[in-house]
């Protein structure tokens, strides 16, 4: 999946991308934590998705803009692919039925 003409390292996603994705992934779902704390001047956050695959045969990418600390996938730890905005997860991450998690840290803003 690469982007059909330029954008390489931008926080884009194509029209064409997104319909390929869009036929790819079904039931979707998003748990999103944010730890604020009072004074400090980051803030932790984790994120667990979950969703069906049609064919767990091809890499898959996650729009991500960030730094991400860790990530699991289907309850294993595994090497992070962060580039061009996205987490990569390569095919033989990927199953049927997916469960992503990762955390990051990040600086509050204002």
């Amino acid at each position: 999946m690469q982007p059909p003409t330029g954008g390489r390292g931008r926080d884009v996603l194509y029209r064409a991308e997104a319909v390929e994705r869009a036929a790819r992934v079904h039931d979707a779902s998003y748990e999103l934590r944010f730890e604020l704390a009072e004074g400090r001047e980051t803030y932790t956050g984790t994120a667990v998705l979950q969703f069906g695959l049609r064919s767990p045969d091809e890499p898959l990418f996650i729009d991500f803009t960030g730094h991400p600390q860790r990530l699991t996938v289907n309850g294993s730890h595994v090497e992070l692919e962060h580039r061009d905005h996205r987490l990569w997860l390569s095919r033989g991450q990927l199953a049927s039925h997916n469960r992503v998690a990762f955390a990051r840290i990040a600086r509050k803003m204002g």
